[in-house]
């Protein structure tokens, strides 16, 4: 195999059919912004999902008079369970205060009487909230000596559990469509390109040059615009990404998979390359056996 030919002819086959490595590329493009931009907004609708369970699924733990003594002894209990993140403890100043910033000056009237108990809020981990495992939690609270009451908003987090299995099978049915789509238009079009040349490949058949000979420069050709539809489409990413990390700042989403773009990246480019060059391998397979030599 002349790998220096090979490699030379591929360069110069990219370099002759602009209009046709144009197409090819651009879905390329189009394919891998789509797959990376599904991919983001996954990665980054699981941070929502979590912050909006970790809200959801806090739990307000009322004490009695005896229960503020043993505050130690509950607060160890609750956080040893595995559904519970973390758990602070919150005084019956603490509570006026919080009283007070939520009702403004006409919740003064109320503050007369030390009608306030001392509570434990507790935070859930996001992967046990659901109604079962927080149902579960609460009569585990209960058991200990002192707790007076136990609030989590149950409709509330049944809701947002209905919500979130809806609209993840909806966004995976969604995906998956526009991701075949997507390949099924690089197909079409690496197909168009390798048909367009026809004529090329008619006449290597002709003077002897195998199969395989007549198939590599087109397979680096196609590595060769997976490669660059690749770095485009890891630029349409990153662009992405900081809109979106600047439009929900206020959620504080993890910025991206591994901490740095560098993995993402990375993957589109090896992505394109190998779409690349299956999309050429399948097409100049199918094209080189059916082009007639007479």
């Amino acid at each position: 195999m002349n790998v220096p030919y090979t490699i030379k002819e591929g360069i110069a086959s990219f370099r002759r059919a602009k209009f046709s490595t144009f197409a090819s590329t651009s879905a390329i493009v189009v394919t891998l912004a789509l797959i990376g931009a599904f991919g983001l907004l996954g990665y980054h609708a699981d941070g929502v999902t979590d912050w909006l369970k970790r809200e959801v699924g806090e739990i307000e733990v009322f004490l009695t008079e005896a229960g503020e003594e043993r505050v130690p002894i509950i607060q160890t209990m609750i956080s040893q369970h595995p559904a519970v993140d973390s758990v602070a403890f919150i005084s019956r100043e603490q509570a006026e205060l919080i009283f007070k910033e939520e009702f403004g000056e006409e919740g003064d009237v109320f503050l007369g009487e030390s009608f306030l108990p001392p509570s434990l809020k507790v935070h859930v981990n996001p992967k046990f909230a659901t109604v079962e495992e927080l149902s579960g939690l609460v009569s585990f609270v209960y058991e200990q000596p002192g707790v007076e009451e136990v609030i989590f908003n149950r409709p509330l987090l049944a809701r947002v559990q209905q919500n979130l299995r809806a609209f993840t099978i909806i966004a995976v049915t969604i995906a998956i469509v526009v991701i075949l789509a997507s390949l099924f238009l690089v197909s079409n079009t690496i197909r168009l390109s390798i048909y367009a040349r026809r004529l090329l490949i008619r006449t290597m058949k002709l003077v002897g040059a195998t199969d395989a000979f007549i198939q590599r420069p087109f397979l680096v050709e196609g590595m060769i615009q997976g490669l660059i539809g690749g770095v485009i489409a890891s630029i349409i990413v990153i662009l992405l990404n900081s809109f979106l990390l600047d439009y929900i700042s206020l959620l504080q989403l993890r910025r991206w998979p591994g901490g740095s773009p560098i993995l993402s990246v990375l993957a589109l480019l090896a992505l394109g390359i190998f779409i690349g060059w299956l999309g050429s391998r399948f097409a100049t397979r199918r094209f080189i056996k059916k082009v007639p030599l007479h």
